[in-house]
């Protein structure tokens, strides 16, 4: 048996909130394991917040408000949504702190 150690969260080509679980072995091989899909969203900032593997993810709907939503990750890789909370026009920017990171 695997663990999922990471999970992903993008805009698929459908515009919804897709979230993709990802094994990374010791020798620092990566494999998919499994995915699943939200609501059309524009905007996405995802955080793993312990080590229980569960995602919290923060979008904007179709409709500009902002939806939090709740993500528990299986060992084996399986998302399910939990939960969800939506609120009202969402000030959601594109985030620009991301810096490349490289091997040393």
């Amino acid at each position: 048996m695997t663990l999922a150690d990471s999970v992903t969260g993008f805009i698929n080509s459908q515009n919804k909130l897709e979230l993709i679980a990802w094994d990374v072995d010791d020798k620092g091989g990566i494999q998919q394991q499994q995915s699943a899909t939200g609501v059309k969203i524009d905007l996405i900032a995802s955080a793993q917040p312990g080590p229980d593997r569960d995602v919290v993810t923060a979008a904007r709907n179709e409709s500009g408000d902002l939806r939090i939503d709740y993500w528990s990750v299986s060992q084996n890789g399986a998302i399910n949504h939990k939960d969800h909370e939506r609120r009202g026009p969402s000030a959601m920017s594109p985030l620009h702190h991301f810096r490349p990171v490289q091997a040393s």
